[in-house]
């Protein structure tokens, strides 16, 4: 899998992905899915965050959109075209910023719809813990492993 920045050519084949992976939790959720609205808000998302498109045999299979501070990652989407998932794409895109969280020692936070239970089970396989749960969304957490010494002891804490 690759990640290369997004640019604006992208913006169509990134709110097409949006709608399929989202409709169906946001119709669930939310009683319908308006075209005008989503459009703005996937657009609102792409600007404020840093978006990739993922790549794999030379084709967008899908996106992520994150905001990377000094003190955290915030996973403000990942979406994946249905017919690539369950292919070890979301495990390598997740092992490769852990993985840069955990050189910074920094947490991972993300929230997904409490009708995704694919992607809640997902997530809680790599290790990420619920820290609340509402009727739109439930965050979950990733904290990293800190290597600790006490008294000539060492051993890691989260």
């Amino acid at each position: 899998m690759e990640r290369r920045p997004a640019n604006a050519a992208d913006y169509e084949t990134i709110f097409e992905i949006h709608a399929e992976v989202f409709s169906r939790h946001i119709e669930l959720i939310w009683g319908g899915w308006d075209e005008a609205w989503q459009r703005r808000n996937s657009w609102r998302e792409s600007s404020e965050s840093t978006t990739e498109m993922l790549v794999e045999d030379e084709a967008i299979v899908g996106f992520v959109q994150y905001v990377d501070s000094p003190t955290s990652i915030e996973v403000v989407n990942v979406a994946l075209r249905r017919d690539w998932q369950g292919r070890g794409i979301g495990t390598r895109l997740f092992s490769e910023l852990k993985e840069q969280a955990q050189g910074r020692g920094v947490d991972i936070s993300l929230r997904v719809f409490p009708t995704n239970e694919g992607a809640y089970g997902f997530y809680r396989r790599l290790g990420f813990q619920e820290t609340s749960r509402g009727p739109t969304a439930i965050e979950l957490l990733w904290t990293p492993v800190v290597e600790v010494e006490f008294m000539g002891l060492s051993g890691t804490s989260t």
